[in-house]
Formats: structure tokens, C-alpha cells, sequence
């Protein structure tokens, strides 16, 4: 109960700060001297009723300084190949109840497998640092940045040094591939028409919840952890979607620690890093 207490009136606190230091009148925009990170933004083309080509995909090789290869790609695929759904949870330390989470797409079967992440962010200008507060005041826009599994997981662990969870979501390929199709469209929407990122309303969790909730009949209900996102995965497996139900979330979230899977296999290529990265987290 304290608990749920504490989460809240944490809740109400971040609405309170929203309308205080909200900035209206200001539009936002796709047009500004972004951080190179955030410089790019992916747009998705149709070839056919199933099969893709999605731009400016990040493939970034980071050092422990930064990055020190650039590259960024235009890659196709098939959705109705999408195998399944992984979901990361990177805790931040500043707050127990906080973390960045983001997801990656399985697409094909055995060795030719793919994997393509999606990490929902507030897109910094040069100069710019992120945070929580400032992102209730338009200070950033919403970006939905495509890359490597191998470029996103690298610079977590083994550059920022951050925690990383990894958890394979509850969902049959025809859903997962319906998932990504949402992702996809809202990608092109931004790309069009962007938006502001809200640290309560549109942020790297909200985000992926709505998208899944757009295609499907709202299967993830409004909860305190769509801002209090350090929550979010006990919540999915409240709800069915992260490991069997029967085993409490205490035993899940220990056995999801990717922090050695990762550094085990960063020398690998992109693609068998991905695939040797499961097979160390016990998965085929």
C-alpha cells in the first residue's frame, strides 16, 4: 500500500509540475541542429503489402569515449517474417522507479534471423542533456530512433556502464508482426508531422503501450508505471505478457540481467552478436 501510495502521489506531483511549466505556442519540429545521435530521422517505405524499407537506421561502433564509427543504413524487411518481441529495461540510478525501456524486433528464423530496435527518446539539440523535469515543458521533440540491436545494447552496457534487462514478450508472431506495423506507422507519422516528447504522456513507455493498445483492443490499460517506467515490466507481467505468471517477478527480473550477455559477445558481428546474445540468456 505504501507503495502504491508513494507511486501516486509521485503521479500527481509530475501532473501538478506539467501545468505549471508547460510552454504553449511553440511548435514543434523536425528542422533544428540536433545531437548527431538524434540527427537522423527514419522514414518507412512500402514495396509491397508486407515488405519494407526503413530509413537511417543507426549501426553505430562505440568506444568507452563515444562513438567511433558512424554508419547509418536504409534496410529491408517482411513483417509477416516478425518471429517475436524482445523488451529491454535499462534502470536509471538517479531513481529506483525510473528506467529507459525499448524494444527489438525478431524477424526471419535461425541464422538469417534479424533484429531491428526501437527506442522511443527525446530528441536533443546540440548541447542539450535530458531531463525528466525540463521534458514536462516542450523542451524536446519525440523521436522514434530505429537501430541495430548491437549499436543500442554496446552503448548501454559497455559504454554508460548502465543495467540492462532483457525480457522476450508473450505474443505470437502474427501479433508481434501487427506490433511492428503499428511502430512503423507511427515512425512515418512523426516523420511528417513531429511532435513533443512528454515525460508523462508521450515517453519511451506510454509510447510503445499506445502503439500496441492502437492495434489491438487496449490489452495495456493506463497505469502508474507509463511514468513511473522503472515499474513497467512487473506490470507486463502482471498482465501476461512477460514470463509465466506462476513465477513470481522477482525470479523473472533476475534471470532477465543482460549486462553479461552483452559483454560476452560485443566482439561478435551485428547479427551473431544478437543471436549469441540469447543463447547466453538460455534462450534458442
Amino acid at each position: 500500500m505504501k507503495n502504491v501510495l508513494r507511486s501516486f502521489v509521485a503521479v500527481l506531483i509530475a501532473v501538478l509540475l506539467s501545468a505549471c511549466v508547460s510552454a504553449p505556442g511553440i511548435a514543434p519540429s523536425n528542422d533544428r541542429d540536433w545531437e548527431d545521435v538524434h540527427s537522423r530521422v527514419s522514414a518507412v517505405r512500402w514495396l509491397s503489402a508486407s515488405r519494407f524499407a526503413i530509413s537511417n537506421v543507426r549501426d553505430w561502433t562505440w568506444g568507452a569515449d563515444g562513438p567511433t564509427r558512424k554508419n547509418w543504413h536504409t534496410r529491408q524487411f517482411d513483417v509477416r517474417e516478425t518471429q517475436a518481441i524482445w523488451y529491454f529495461v535499462e534502470p536509471l540510478s538517479f531513481a529506483k522507479s525510473m528506467a529507459h525501456t525499448f524494444a527489438t524486433f525478431e524477424i526471419g528464423r535461425g541464422e538469417r534471423r534479424q533484429f531491428l530496435t526501437v527506442s522511443v527518446e527525446a530528441r536533443r539539440e546540440v548541447g542539450e542533456s535530458y531531463s525528466p523535469l525540463r521534458g514536462l515543458s516542450n523542451a524536446y521533440e519525440l523521436i522514434f530512433a530505429w537501430s541495430t540491436e548491437k549499436d543500442i545494447l554496446i552503448d548501454t552496457v559497455t559504454r554508460l556502464g548502465h543495467p540492462l534487462q532483457a525480457y522476450r514478450v508473450n505474443v505470437t508472431p502474427e501479433q508481434a508482426g501487427i506490433i511492428l506495423r503499428g511502430f512503423l506507422d507511427r515512425t512515418n507519422e512523426l516523420a511528417q508531422k513531429p511532435e513533443f516528447y512528454n515525460t508523462l504522456e508521450h515517453n519511451c513507455t506510454s509510447e510503445l503501450a499506445e502503439v500496441v493498445n492502437s492495434k489491438f483492443d487496449k490489452p495495456i490499460p493506463p497505469h502508474s508505471s507509463f511514468v513511473l517506467t522503472g515499474n513497467a515490466a512487473r506490470y507486463l507481467h502482471s498482465l501476461g505478457f512477460i514470463g509465466d505468471p506462476a513465477t513470481p517477478f522477482a525470479e523473472i527480473e533476475k534471470a532477465a540481467d543482460a549486462q553479461e550477455a552483452v559483454r560476452k559477445n560485443a566482439h561478435l558481428p551485428e547479427r551473431q552478436f544478437s543471436v549469441a546474445f540469447r543463447r547466453s540468456l538460455g534462450y534458442r
